[in-house]
């Protein structure tokens, strides 16, 4: 039986079928665009558009028994279809029909590769057909047989791109059909691990299992409910991974809206983190939102902000007090994503570079997106800073502003205080622009105890005492730091100096100055400081008063110069304390 069908002299359909009493077999070929031509005239509505060209085989039993065996290929070669494209797809049916059903064998397949939707594109799509499909007056029902696999390989979208998804249903998938409708019944999808790359990293799982409560169009529009669950996944980044565990997820759509609820904790401290979102498909605007359920506890042993994260290589962590946080965002077609986050620290200890903290406090409340800065003036308090100069009760308001330089922000600084050598540190205002990191501002000095300064410099036999006052200006540039004529005072009524060196040539001049500080008690004090980029310090001092050695009723005037590198001072104060080795034994255990 030979059989063909022509447009303009073009075959559109073509079979060639031998039959006989046992059976049919034979091939066939169609040519979907012309096809579609020779249908139109007799459509009464428009047909979509097709293309490609389907060629097949087809063998099937004629016995006068209701079973009828039957096996079919087709190939379908470069086809387009509602937006869908693919190089081929191939079935392969093997089964049998009988009066209202067709039976499909376990060899059934279908196979696509390099199909493309919209902006999703699949190398290679591997599905099982195997199962019963019958007819009841005008509804269909597919039921696939158990064991089914659904297998997807390089499934790109825009910014996603997933090498292998394996699916394999817990019961044999169903599925409900009538001229209007579908819907798939409960069913619960093993998936595989999955390796998901992004534009910003990649994202690994362990096992995930999806449980399918609703999936069908009833109401014209598909409408899901599920809840997909997974005992791990790690969120790889270019600059940290962070390793999650027991995750589970609720997701649902109805009515064209997509919202989904989740919730986390970290793989290696105590915490739980919640994230909800919400989607419109008809105007493709949408909201999130990430917080925690349960504050990012750092209190127990081993717990640490770096082992939140592998591969930790930043030079801070902290490994005592308590986290919490909240972001949200929205998004809409045609406008920048919002993006806000609201972040406590409470309680916290750790290391930053060279020093030790204890009792950090911060507070704020930002915008991320589309441009960072404060959505309120944050608050940072900390009890004290350990390194070779100790600090105390540091505290300042902070707000980051946006910039007009570049894409990060400035920061500014207002009201910061510390107790540091006795006195107090106050800076009113300083402005960083991120940017271009230049500064200027001025360090107010109060009350200052000479006694703790002298006393870090180490020199045998020198005792001071008073209190000093002042203010230093600092300009910052890049990462260099100077200061030019920083100007100190004594507070009254002065101090008392004292020095007796042992082993020095007390002749001339340098003699009758050794004389005059032996016992030396000022009622002036005034200097002068220069701090350059290298670290290098110089101090002109001035002193007035008098020397009881010398002469008691005659004022002795003093002008001393001294030099030391501050940088080479706190490291040497640094391993004296032993912090040195405390830090490096803490960074080290870090990097391990």
């Amino acid at each position: 039986l030979l059989f063909r069908a022509f447009v303009k002299e073009q075959e559109c359909l073509k079979t060639r079928l031998t039959a006989n009493q046992q059976s049919i077999r034979g091939n066939y070929t169609i040519h979907a665009g012309l096809l579609r031509s020779f249908l139109t005239p007799y459509s009464q509505r428009p047909l979509p558009e097709i293309s490609g060209s389907l060629i097949g085989t087809l063998e099937m039993s004629l016995t006068e028994n209701e079973r009828k065996d039957f096996t079919t290929t087709a190939m379908l070669s470069s086809p387009a279809l509602f937006g869908f494209t693919a190089s081929t797809t191939q079935i392969q049916l093997t089964g049998s029909l009988e009066k209202d059903r067709v039976i499909l064998d376990s060899g059934s397949t279908f196979l696509g590769k390099n199909i493309a939707f919209a902006n999703t594109k699949i190398q290679e799509c591997n599905l099982d057909l195997a199962g019963i499909f019958k007819k009841d007056e005008d509804q269909f029902q597919l039921s696939f047989a158990e064991g089914q696999s659904l297998i997807l390989k390089g499934l790109t979208t825009e910014k996603v791109h997933i090498a292998d998804i394996h699916f394999r249903p817990e019961y044999g998938l169903q599925v409900d059909l009538d001229n209007k409708s579908w819907s798939v019944r409960e069913n619960t999808l093993n998936i595989d691990p999955l390796h998901i790359e992004t534009e910003t990293g990649n994202i690994n799982t362990e096992p995930l299992t999806c449980t399918i409560s609703t999936l069908n169009n009833v109401t014209s529009i598909p409408t899901i409910s599920a809840e997909l669950v997974t005992p791990g996944i790690v969120i790889n980044t270019t600059i940290l991974q962070l390793p999650l565990k027991e995750l589970i997820g609720a997701f649902q759509l109805e009515n064209r809206q997509l919202s989904g609820q989740t919730q986390f904790s970290p793989a290696t401290i105590p915490g739980k983190i919640g994230a909800d979102f919400k989607h419109n498909l008809s105007t493709t605007a949408g909201t999130f939102e990430i917080h925690t359920n349960k504050t990012i506890n750092l209190n127990g042993e081993g717990a640490s902000l770096a082992n939140l994260f592998n591969n930790w290589q930043l030079p801070l962590d902290l490994d005592n007090g308590t986290i919490a946080f909240t972001a949200d965002g929205t998004w809409k077609t045609g406008r920048e994503m919002q993006v806000s986050a609201f972040a406590a620290i409470t309680g916290g200890s750790g290391y930053y570079k060279q020093y030790l903290f204890e009792g950090l406090e911060i507070q704020q409340d930002l915008v991320i997106l589309p441009q960072l800065h404060s959505n309120r003036e944050g608050s940072f308090s900390l009890r004290q800073l350990i390194g070779g100069i100790d600090i105390h009760k540091l505290s300042s308001n902070v707000t980051f502003l946006p910039s007009k330089t570049g894409i990060l922000p400035r920061i500014q600084i207002n009201n910061f205080d510390a107790s540091l050598l006795g006195g107090i540190v106050n800076i009113p205002n300083i402005v960083y622009d991120f940017n271009q990191p230049d500064s200027n501002f001025t360090v107010d000095i109060k009350g200052m105890n000479l006694e703790t300064i002298v006393n870090l410099v180490k020199i045998k036999g020198l005792h001071v005492n008073g209190k000093i006052s002042g203010a230093i200006p600092v300009t910052i540039k890049g990462k260099a730091i100077s200061v030019n004529n920083g100007k100190l005072y004594n507070e009254p009524p002065g101090g008392e100096i004292s020095y007796a060196p042992k082993n020095i040539n007390s002749a001339g001049l340098t003699g009758y100055a050794l004389k005059a500080v032996e016992d030396f008690q000022y009622d002036s004090l005034t200097a002068t400081a220069i701090y350059d980029p290298s670290g290098q310090l110089d101090l002109d001092i001035s002193l007035q008063g008098i020397s009881p050695k010398l002469d008691n009723s005659r004022q002795v005037h003093l002008n001393i110069h001294a030099e030391q590198n501050l940088p080479a001072l706190l490291q040497s104060l640094r391993y004296s304390k032993g912090l040195t080795e405390e830090l490096d034994k803490q960074v080290q255990q870090r990097y391990k």
